[in-house]
């Protein structure tokens, strides 16, 4: 089981496969465990890396660092620690939040962000109630709670496996990460997103209820780009529960991208 030191803390990560860098950021509460089937699919061509971010799965938690400035600092020391470069980014999520600070940093170490379901600016459209509402209730109830949330991930036939492996994942995660969802409250890159040197592309499913499809249309065409990538059928993991859909498409970004 892998470990690297990174920041002051111990971050767990698999690693297969050779090839260029792929490596998956996972969102909140989850561990790098929910792309398992990419690695699966990806492996055969790519070197696919999967941490588990401050906090979650086998890394270490802290009460302090639970922030998007320091995870994403996380993150660029875990690809300088490994010595990746011209690293795709995947991150779905708040995952996202972490791969586009990491790009803003260190932009010559990416070749590529792919953000799946990414909250952008979302944040900053809740009412500073419901963050302090959903703080509470995380800190007086935090297993019902987390089971409320992880209930809106998933749709669909396949929904109560599916809910059941993600909570378990979010239960282990440490409540310190909760923190996160105030931070997010004040989080928006739109003014600075057109400036970073590396190329992101959007994929979303379309019947994501916690981030609407509508936000990556609107960042997409900031950013001046065709229409994201949206995957039928899906809701907020469309890697999860449409995994064939979700590898096909990442599959022609990622061999587009090599052309470039």
């Amino acid at each position: 089981m892998p470990f690297i030191r990174v920041n002051t803390i111990n971050l767990h990560y698999t690693d297969a496969g050779e090839g260029p860098p792929l490596v998956f950021l996972h969102g909140w509460g989850t561990s790098g465990r929910v792309w398992d089937q990419q690695a699966v699919h990806f492996a055969a061509r790519y070197r696919v890396i999967q941490p588990d971010w401050r906090g979650c799965g086998y890394t270490e938690a802290r009460a302090d660092g639970n922030t998007i400035a320091q995870i994403a600092s996380d993150i660029v020391e875990f690809l300088e620690a490994l010595n990746l470069d011209r690293v795709t980014l995947v991150g779905t999520s708040m995952g996202a939040t972490f791969a586009i600070e990491a790009a803003r940093d260190q932009p010559q170490r990416l070749r590529r962000i792919v953000a799946v379901d990414a909250p952008f600016h979302l944040g900053t459209r809740s009412p500073d109630s419901a963050v302090l509402s959903l703080s509470e209730q995380l800190a007086s109830n935090r297993i019902a709670t987390l089971s409320r949330m992880v209930s809106s991930w998933y749709s669909g036939a396949d929904s109560e496996a599916f809910g059941a492996w993600a909570r378990a994942q979010v239960f282990a995660s440490s409540p310190f990460i909760a923190a996160l969802y105030a931070d997010h409250r004040e989080y928006d890159p739109r003014a600075y997103l057109r400036n970073i040197a590396v190329p992101i592309t959007l994929i979303h499913g379309a019947e994501d209820p916690d981030v609407p499809v509508s936000i990556a249309h609107e960042i997409a065409e900031l950013l001046g780009q065709e229409p994201p990538h949206v995957i039928e059928h899906a809701g907020h993991f469309p890697h999860h529960t449409e995994a064939v859909a979700f590898n096909a498409v990442l599959e022609s970004i990622l061999v587009s991208g090599e052309a470039t």
